[in-house]
């Protein structure tokens, strides 16, 4: 596909080690047909996680297609950010954070905003 991610969740209260995958939604505004120039919104959301003292999300895109042009808010109650970087060239966005102390996020929140913009047409994601 154009777009894909992975999502790690450092859980807080119960292990300040352990590491899960956890669900997770992208929502694409402006898909799922690109042409040049469209401008797109990639919302990463936390789904049903529990204590998470960090966030980790990847995305892989199809650097053919796609250009990340900014990573926008990252959410508030990860407030120490550990990495936020876009590589156009592989086609990657890495975006980090966590939060030292409780209480640590539960439930849904919406983790970061990506803007992306298409630099070829493609028919869907």
């Amino acid at each position: 596909g154009v777009l894909s991610a992975l999502l790690v969740v450092a859980q807080g209260a119960q292990s300040a080690h352990a590491s899960a995958v956890t669900d997770l939604s992208l929502k694409v505004e402006g898909g799922p047909v690109f042409v040049i120039e469209q401008r797109l919104g990639v919302v990463i959301e936390v789904n049903d996680a529990s204590s998470a003292a960090g966030v980790s999300g990847h995305l892989r895109f199809d650097p053919t297609v796609l250009s990340a042009r900014r990573i926008g808010s990252i959410t508030p109650v990860l407030p120490l950010i550990l990495q936020s970087s876009i590589d156009n060239a592989a086609g990657r966005v890495d975006v980090a954070a966590a939060r030292l102390a409780a209480p640590f996020p539960s439930g849904t929140f919406t983790f970061a905003e990506i803007e992306f913009v298409a630099i070829a047409p493609t028919a869907g994601t």
